[in-house]
């Protein structure tokens, strides 16, 4: 049975760590309101650029760029999104089970699976499971900015169009609130069908220069601020994930303070009782 001195020494141990606790979770609120702001002003942008490539593309059924150029899928490029740092849940340990199946899913189909990891945590995993990686990128999430995003998203198009790939797939968790996010596995390359245009909202185009030249502009544009968003999507899901789990992680540790100091004050209140018993015995002793 657990002692007086024990019992103090954990609750003190389970007040330092709440307080660690308490002070991740208002970090965590901090950034992940810095990332939601970023990703709410990137989807925008994002969204309207989308709309006039459709737009455009619509108008001219016979345009023709290496971006679309459907190809049979022999090897494929996976880009597994993850964090640099746990304490977040399930955040990592997801993401990557779902990227386990996906992976599997592809090699049934009797493709090359090439995984390209983003974060830390997806690194360590597939090295400690023994798993091929074509390129992994570390850190990045430290100080997300757009020049390395654009790095990195740069080298994934370039193997695309020499053919060191026929697609490129993304896993990431795609950021909806705090309390909801969601694994999207999405095909970033060759790029699909585009939102359907309805013919009255068709806007009416002049092109200067052709619309062969404006989609060889606009279109890298288009998937290097698509694939920043997903980066931001992504970490503002972790921060998210962390948040939850340290507020949860608080409460935990509340709830065993309580528990302990509970049963220490019925361990004193016996002792007590006890010495009270004692010396109202040998009261009566000594008056016999």
């Amino acid at each position: 049975m657990a002692t007086l001195i024990d019992l103090r020494r954990r609750i003190r141990s389970v007040k330092n760590t709440r307080q660690l606790t308490k002070a991740m979770k208002s970090v965590s609120a901090a950034k992940l309101k810095r990332a939601q702001n970023q990703v709410y002003q990137t989807r925008p942008f994002s969204q309207k650029l989308a709309s006039i490539l459709s737009n455009i593309r619509a108008r001219t059924p016979d345009l023709k760029h290496p971006f679309f150029n459907e190809r049979e899928e022999e090897t494929v490029d996976i880009v597994i999104i993850t964090g640099d740092k746990g304490l977040c849940g399930a955040f990592n340990s997801n993401t990557l089970k779902f990227a386990e199946s996906k992976v599997k899913e592809l090699k049934d189909e009797g493709k090359i699976v090439n995984t390209i990891i983003l974060g830390k945590k997806g690194y360590d995993f597939l090295r400690f499971k023994g798993g091929e990686i074509k390129d992994y990128f570390i850190g990045i999430f430290m100080k997300l900015d757009y020049i390395k995003s654009v790095e990195i998203s740069d080298k994934i198009i370039s193997d695309f169009l020499e053919g060191k790939s026929d697609a490129v797939y993304m896993i990431y968790n795609k950021f909806h609130s705090v309390s909801k996010t969601e694994i999207a596995f999405e095909k970033l390359l060759p790029i699909g069908e585009m939102e359907e245009i309805e013919e009255e909202e068709m806007l009416e185009y002049e092109f200067e220069p052709s619309p062969e030249e404006i989609f060889e502009s606009l279109l890298p544009i288009y998937l290097k601020n698509y694939f920043y968003r997903v980066l931001l999507e992504s970490a503002a899901s972790e921060h998210a994930a962390r948040m939850v789990a340290m507020d949860l992680a608080t409460r935990n540790a509340s709830d065993m303070i309580d528990s302990l100091t509970l049963t220490m004050n019925k361990i004193r209140q016996a002792a007590i009782t006890k010495e009270i018993l004692e010396i109202t015995t040998a009261t009566e002793a000594m008056k016999k």
